[in-house]
């Protein structure tokens, strides 16, 4: 019978082959490390692996699917960075997201846009991080927090322009 480390063994290979294929190594690595960590550390999903033992299929697929969600989820990051610290559209930026990324990862600047935006109220940190970061949509936003899809988007563009006016400068001048 095998083991989990034997599945991790088994199966790293083919997700870390599958990753570079869609990304950079570094964020190929990352990401499959992630895959097996989420599965290993969610009792839900240890259970599932744990039970297809003997079907290697189902296990490749799931496994498969934890990266391609890992795969979006590192594209959403990239695309929300650039929207929130450039403001431009791709088109006109000229570089690859993943170049845009490493520009501007710079972890200090990074730290301190954060500690802004979790200095927000509640309900406008929620609402600006579930928007920008975890892709919600305008309409999921107004019915969960019961405003109107206008107060939504007026509450998302007067934070994004605070954070733009407060941080773009330092943006702007390493171009």
């Amino acid at each position: 019978m095998k083991t989990l480390g034997m599945i991790y063994e088994e199966y790293y290979p083919l997700v870390l082959n599958y990753a570079k294929k869609r990304m950079s190594e570094a964020d190929a690595e990352d990401s499959t490390h992630n895959v097996f960590f989420k599965i290993m550390t969610n009792p839900h999903w240890l259970a599932k692996i744990t039970s297809l033992l003997d079907e290697p299929e189902k296990i490749k697929a799931i496994l498969l699917s934890f990266l391609h969600n890992e795969c979006i989820d590192l594209y959403r990051h990239i695309k929300i960075t650039n929207k929130i610290f450039v403001d431009m559209p791709d088109s006109e930026i000229g570089a690859s997201p993943e170049q845009q990324y490493q520009k501007y990862q710079n972890a200090d600047i990074l730290a301190l846009v954060m500690a802004d935006i979790n200095q927000l109220d509640e309900p406008n940190r929620n609402i600006f991080i579930k928007r920008r970061i975890k892709g919600y949509s305008i309409e999921q936003l107004a019915e969960e927090f019961k405003l109107s899809p206008h107060a939504i988007e007026c509450r998302i563009s007067r934070i994004s322009n605070d954070i733009k006016n407060k941080w773009g400068k330092i943006f702007n001048d390493e171009q």
